[in-house]
């Protein structure tokens, strides 16, 4: 849940979060149920050392990115680089910086966009997200209200807006309220200048909606207000008996 960090204690990137550990199986550990073939491993992170980090490409991919104990060819015209011997010190080092500057959207700030043309914005990440982790999304949100509107998060309410939903995975599914019309409280805050303070997201089962809430802009969170010590029970997980504080 820390996340991974250089042998200075730098962090590399933050830890998963709380609530997403029922998908690390699928995307991150090796087991007999996936081959030993995670899906990030086989479908996008096996080859991403070898030709998406370094400006220099250390060698092309290996026949089999779940071979764990393949030596890699580092000799002729195409050597080969084993992702398992990545430096985790080269994060800091300087050597992916050219690559890091192409790839990476991470400016905060978004002066031209959201002051100097009025333009509106609306991120929204699940707190159980077991890809792209909520706290990074937070991290670079709150680097833009500090960057961009000089601290004041009701100045950037203004213009932007962040939503983070409990229990939602990436983009879309998980345990929590995770569905709602993505577009539509944009376009209204665009056309009728008429800011989402929260959003009503649903959650369903076999068809039927079965949990739903409030989804609150940050800073604020939706917190039970219904009928005493009712929280746990299903019948209570309404919209109406949530309020945004």
């Amino acid at each position: 849940y820390t996340g991974p960090v250089d042998d200075n204690g730098n962090s590399v990137y933050p830890g998963k979060a709380l609530g997403s550990e029922t998908q690390w199986a699928r995307y991150y550990i090796p087991y007999s149920g996936n081959n030993m073939g995670p899906s990030k491993l086989v479908g996008v992170a096996g080859d991403h050392m070898n030709y998406l980090f370094y400006e220099q490409d250390p060698g092309r991919t290996i026949p089999d990115v779940r071979d764990y104990q393949y030596q890699p060819r580092t000799d002729g015209v195409f050597p080969e680089f084993h992702w398992i011997d990545f430096d985790i010190n080269d994060f800091y080092s300087g050597k992916g910086d050219l690559m890091k500057s192409i790839t990476d959207a991470e400016d905060p700030n978004l002066t031209q966009f959201l002051k100097d043309r009025g333009g509106k914005l609306i991120i929204y990440h699940g707190w159980s997200d077991t890809l792209i982790v909520a706290e990074d999304t937070l991290d670079y949100f709150n680097d833009m209200v500090n960057i961009t509107f000089s601290g004041s998060i009701a100045a950037a309410n203004e213009n932007a807006q962040l939503f983070l939903a409990p229990g939602m995975g990436h983009c879309a599914g998980g345990p929590g309220p995770n569905a709602w019309d993505k577009l539509a409280p944009l376009v209204d805050w665009v056309e009728n200048d008429v800011a989402p303070s929260s959003i009503i997201a649903t959650h369903s089962s076999n068809g039927s909606v079965d949990n739903e809430r409030p989804i609150c802009a940050y800073p604020q969170q939706a917190t039970y207000t219904g009928p005493t010590s009712g929280q746990n029970n299903p019948e209570n997980w309404i919209a109406e008996n949530f309020s945004c504080q």
